[in-house]
């Protein structure tokens, strides 16, 4: 399955959704989402980052990890926000974490 940011599903594998009323099949757009952050333009000014651009998210703690290529997206009403999928938060015990950094690719750790 490709990972991809919401959206970008040209070229992806379809399924079939079946439910309650009735099946439907999707040509394409199964997709396992990018980890992203959201975050509102004084937040991206204040980490030094721009839309598309990705950031290093460190988690602290006993499962302790670093993911990589975390991209940015940019929106006046957002606050900063990370999605990640529940085998990534599992992976880290996100729900035990207090330590939260993110980093940005081009340098600044904020």
């Amino acid at each position: 399955m490709p990972v991809r940011l919401s959206g970008d599903i040209a070229g992806t594998p379809g399924a079939y959704v079946i439910g309650p009323a009735g099946m439907v099949q999707l040509r394409e757009g199964v997709i396992r989402a990018a980890i992203h952050v959201h975050m509102n333009p004084a937040e991206a000014e204040h980490y030094g980052v721009k839309q598309g651009d990705l950031m290093r998210l460190r988690i602290g703690g006993d499962a302790g990890v670093v993911f990589s290529r975390v991209h940015v997206r940019i929106d006046g009403n957002a606050r900063l926000n990370v999605h990640m999928d529940t085998d990534e938060a599992n992976a880290c015990a996100l729900h035990l974490a207090r330590e939260f950094e993110l980093i940005s690719e081009k340098g600044g750790e904020r």
